[in-house]
């Protein structure tokens, strides 16, 4: 009995809390200081027109690499304890087929999807997407073939070694901010003038697309290791 009282009391406390911020809750008419530099400034300066790209690939930057960093130390560290699953005992039963409807799935879905990955990748700088959007649907693609072929298993060596040589490419990339542009992930490396092109905002793309390579190799591995 004490219990139930308990829950409903916190229950009570809860809506209370949610009640009070509702009710305060009101649309700004204005933009706060930094969001407004962010907005105004990263079409002028970066020449890209995703004021999200713009953020998260130079302003944010260090947080954007840190975070990046983070995801490629997982699968070092999954590497290193050992990524081979282990053996199978000798009367363990084989694993059933998939069945047509999976295999006939991940054939038709997965290249489209690797297309569309490609596609997020390198035009982040001008509409939605970018480097973690597109290694996730890379890896989502990849996730396919864990049903649709039990069996096989994914080169672990090389995912992890695409993953290390994505992470030393962004440190790179932001670096040479430092030589051509005004600072570390300075991505103003290119002509202004270009604005809402392909080949625009400086370094902003290839930092996406080595973002997109490094998570989606990060990711598939994953999927690989625990798949067992």
């Amino acid at each position: 009995m004490r219990r139930h009282i308990f829950n409903a009391l916190a229950v009570a406390a809860l809506g209370l809390i949610f009640a009070a911020v509702v009710a305060d809750y009101g649309e700004r008419r204005f933009l706060r200081p930094l969001a407004e530099f962010y907005v105004t400034r990263t079409s002028v300066e970066l020449g890209s027109p995703n004021v999200v790209s713009g953020i998260l690939a130079v302003w944010r930057g260090i947080d954007t690499l840190a975070a990046a960093a983070g995801l490629f130390t997982v699968i070092l560290l999954m590497a290193a304890n050992g990524a081979e699953p282990p053996p199978r005992a000798a009367s363990a039963s084989p694993e059933p087929p998939a069945g047509e409807i999976a295999e006939t799935g991940a054939a038709l879905l997965l290249p489209p999807l690797l297309l569309f990955a490609a596609y997020v990748a390198s035009s982040g700088h001008l509409s939605a997407g970018g480097g973690f959007q597109a290694g996730a649907i890379a890896a989502a693609g990849i996730a396919l073939l864990v049903p649709a072929r039990p069996q096989a298993a994914l080169p672990a060596g090389a995912l992890a070694i695409a993953a290390s040589l994505a992470g030393a490419a962004c440190v790179v990339s932001g670096l040479s901010g430092v030589l051509f542009a005004g600072g570390i992930l300075d991505a103003r490396l290119s002509s202004k003038s270009g604005l809402g092109a392909f080949l625009s905002a400086g370094a902003i793309p290839v930092f996406s697309i080595l973002l997109a390579v490094g998570t989606g190799a990060a990711l598939s591995a994953v999927i690989d290791r625990f798949r067992t």
